[in-house]
């Protein structure tokens, strides 16, 4: 059975947070911005949705936090942009700018709504999934490997085969938005971990503007 939005919402309800995230927030480098999202949402208008959002959550697992923004595309426009920090507790970076496409103005008013499920969609429509231990998904709060060295010494390869990640369509550009620690034993920590087929998500993108 495929992991769908509704699933990752219900992973992400219990986990959140009384309070929102606050700012001040970090911009990341424009590089690092377009390696994450590439131009479906620019990177100042991914500051612009972090304060003043339409919505916004916080949610926390095992020390880490997701913060989410969301806000309505201008003059009704049937998409949501939504932001997202993946970075450590102390410095809340808006590491990645996503368009989440609606099918009318409805549903966009509801993603704008509910970050959990603006996040869901675009993760369900666009995720590259990996084997979670029981079966395969594309999002979960925690995921626990047992790796040789540091995951962020891997090479794209050997990441893929550490993660159990299935093999992106040829050519495809990926994001991994993922929040690394260590635990007590040793076993690496990946948080908010998810991967996103950029390719697919900036074609989608592209052809709702012609």
């Amino acid at each position: 059975m495929v992991q769908s939005a509704d699933d990752i919402v219900a992973l992400l309800d219990p986990l959140r947070a009384e309070e929102g995230p606050a700012g001040p927030y970090t911009q990341v480098p424009a590089e690092s911005y377009l390696r994450m999202s590439h131009d479906g949402l620019r990177q100042v208008h991914a500051r612009q949705t972090a304060e003043r959002p339409d919505a916004a959550a916080t949610f926390t697992r095992s020390g880490s936090h997701l913060h989410l923004w969301t806000r309505r595309g201008p003059d009704d426009a049937p998409w949501v942009a939504v932001v997202t920090s993946v970075s450590r507790p102390d410095r809340i970076a808006l590491n990645a700018g996503y368009r989440v496409l609606a099918a009318d103005a409805d549903e966009a008013a509801a993603l704008a709504g509910d970050p959990a499920r603006a996040l869901a969609t675009l993760v369900t429509r666009h995720g590259v999934s990996y084997y979670s231990g029981s079966r395969r998904v594309y999002f979960l709060p925690e995921h626990i490997i047992e790796i040789s060295r540091p995951l962020d010494r891997l090479g794209p390869a050997e990441f893929q085969k550490a993660v159990a990640l299935e093999e992106p369509p040829e050519g495809a550009q990926v994001a991994v938005n993922v929040a690394l620690s260590t635990t007590s034993s040793g076993a690496t920590r990946l948080s908010w971990f998810f991967v996103l087929n950029l390719t697919s998500y900036t074609d989608e993108v592209a052809a709702r503007r012609r």
